[in-house]
């Protein structure tokens, strides 16, 4: 199919060059272009509610790499698989992506939560055939997880939409753009602001000829990818690194503090105000009461205010 015009992302931070060739075969169809596609996409920030948290990525340090994979031209996907994450999804467009590029390799690395989808997602690679297109590394720690993510050309995050994935936070993105590695991605929420304020990569449909069609532009053009890379690497730095988050969240700190103070000091002013009232309206009182007691006693006694009858004939 024929590529779309598109304006070239800044930023043109280099990637190690591997051994990798471009494939020129036949493309997987599609009949939405990847801007279409890419115009679902939104700018605006996904509204802070109970239970949404951003997850922050490390970005120092180099990682000890692994072997790098050899004339296979490689995509990954990094965390938990299974049905209900929709990994059949990812199959479908690993087939779809070996008619195209016939040494396609997709990474998934991780596995299943329970036996019943270790067992699945191992069936399924040998009923479709793509034990040659697809390394299950399984569960490993995190350091080897991500120099095997390392090898890719990009990274991949196809998730369900709906009210329980709608809401979160996915972390395999933020991790592939610390890693330096475009990524393609549906129109979850935060993966969708994410990937457009920082240009890491594309915000698609989660639709195999969508999805597919993102990802065959990226293997088609290396300096692209490097370049969004490179984006979305200065991007989780600047707003999703454990430096940064921490500076935000001592922030916040700092001003419910500043609020708190604040309020303490109103709600003193006014008892002071409110203690100086009652003492003022006790004086009164007590002045009031003295004068009422004088009149009570003067009104009981009226001899004491009359003057000597001699004193007034006189």
């Amino acid at each position: 199919f024929e590529r779309p015009a598109m304006a070239e992302p800044p930023g043109t931070a280099e990637r190690p060059e591997t051994s990798k060739r471009p494939e020129t075969s036949k493309r997987p169809e599609t009949t939405d272009s990847l801007e279409t596609s890419k115009s679902s996409a939104t700018s605006k920030r996904p509204e802070k509610r109970l239970g949404i948290g951003e997850f922050g990525f490390g970005t120092a340090g180099t990682l000890a790499g692994t072997e790098v994979i050899q004339n296979r031209r490689v995509i990954a996907h990094l965390g938990t698989v299974g049905r209900s994450r929709a990994t059949g999804f990812l199959l479908d467009l690993v087939t779809t992506l070996r008619e195209g590029f016939p040494s396609i390799l997709l990474l998934m690395v991780g596995d299943g939560l329970n036996d019943d989808d270790r067992r699945w997602i191992r069936a399924e690679l040998q009923t479709r055939k793509l034990e040659r297109h697809v390394q299950l590394t399984g569960w490993v720690e995190q350091r080897i997880a991500l120099d095997w993510v390392r090898q890719a050309e990009l990274g991949l995050s196809p998730i369900p939409r709906g009210a329980l994935f709608d809401v979160s936070s996915p972390t395999k993105v933020g991790e592939y753009l610390a890693l330096g590695l475009p990524c393609v991605a549906n129109d979850i929420p935060d993966q969708s602001w994410v990937l457009t304020s920082s240009g890491g990569g594309y915000c698609v449909k989660m639709e195999v000829p969508a999805f597919a069609h993102a990802v065959a532009t990226l293997l088609d053009d290396p300096a692209r990818a490097r370049a969004m890379g490179a984006c979305g690497q200065r991007w989780i730095r600047n707003h999703r690194s454990y430096e940064q988050l921490a500076d935000e969240v001592a922030s916040a700190y700092r001003t419910l503090l500043a609020n708190l103070n604040t309020r303490s000091n109103q709600e003193t002013r006014s008892n002071l105000e409110t203690r100086s009232n009652l003492e003022t309206c006790s004086n009164l009182e007590t002045r009031s009461n003295r004068h009422t007691r004088a009149n009570l006693e003067t009104c009981s006694n009226p001899k004491r205010t009359q003057a000597p009858a001699s004193e007034v004939d006189g």
